[in-house]
């Protein structure tokens, strides 16, 4: 984007889109914008916060290597728009490390359910709620 956060895109054929805004210092943001003759569209984006999750086994061992599922309230897995973002800023870090533990940064606030997957195991899927200005805590234990 330019000065202002703003970016103009041009010679878009009219259809609809599914156009995904990622940045380092904010949460992802995501819209379905409908392209035509003089239409504009404007995405705002916004300062996301930190999830902290840890991933143990039955007997409390860490378990490296997890991946997480973070579902919103629509079943959308928002860490596919974090590992773009990722991706784009050459950030890595979206599965547990060798203590079972991740931190995933600029998660829009909301109500969502989180799960994590090792192979053929699996967390229990549980609620979590992310609220502005604060780090959400989530420990999940694989079950076998």
């Amino acid at each position: 984007s330019g000065e202002g956060g703003v970016v103009q895109v041009v010679g878009v054929r009219p259809a609809v889109y599914q156009v995904t805004v990622v940045h380092a210092s904010f949460a992802a943001s995501r819209a379905r914008i409908e392209a035509a003759e003089g239409v504009e569209a404007t995405l705002r984006v916004q300062p996301g916060t930190r999830v902290s999750v840890q991933v143990t086994d039955r007997q409390h061992r860490a378990v490296e290597g997890a991946s997480l599922e973070l579902l919103n309230s629509q079943g959308e897995n928002v860490l596919d728009d974090l590992a773009l973002a990722a991706m784009m800023t050459g950030r890595s870090g979206l599965a547990t490390g060798a203590d079972g533990t991740v931190v995933l940064e600029q998660i829009v606030p909301g109500k969502y359910r989180i799960a994590a997957r090792l192979g053929d195991a699996r967390s229990r899927e549980e609620k979590l709620t992310v609220e502005e200005g604060r780090t959400a805590e989530a420990r999940l234990t694989m079950t076998e």
